[in-house]
């Protein structure tokens, strides 16, 4: 299965989940995710090419950034692939730069 076939809808929000929604299928509930322990900041989907794998990462209020490998055949549907803690500042922003492969974070 492609993964670029996908059309996913990610919400986040202060109660800390984060819900995927199907496009394809009228925007059915998938899953929830619950990863974080403080309100969800953003958001963003990427292709990972190396790996050919949609990638979603999510930051939080509780200063974690977290990437995600979208499986869309197995169960369950996203596995954590990687966790970054910054102890010192929270995440409030983030924004993907396709081309440079560069993710650039808003912090407090």
């Amino acid at each position: 299965e492609n993964p670029l076939d996908s059309f996913l809808l990610a919400t986040g929000s202060r109660d800390r989940l984060i819900h995927i929604y199907d496009g394809n299928d009228e925007f059915k509930l998938l899953t929830t995710l619950e990863d974080h322990n403080s309100s969800i900041s953003a958001l963003q989907f990427a292709f990972h090419k190396e790996k050919n794998v949609m990638l979603l990462i999510s930051c939080g209020v509780d200063k974690t950034l977290i990437f995600r490998e979208h499986h869309p055949s197995s169960s369950p549907l996203f596995l954590q692939s990687h966790l970054e803690i910054d102890k010192m500042s929270k995440f409030f922003t983030m924004d993907l730069h396709h081309e440079s492969n560069t993710l650039v974070l808003g912090q407090e």
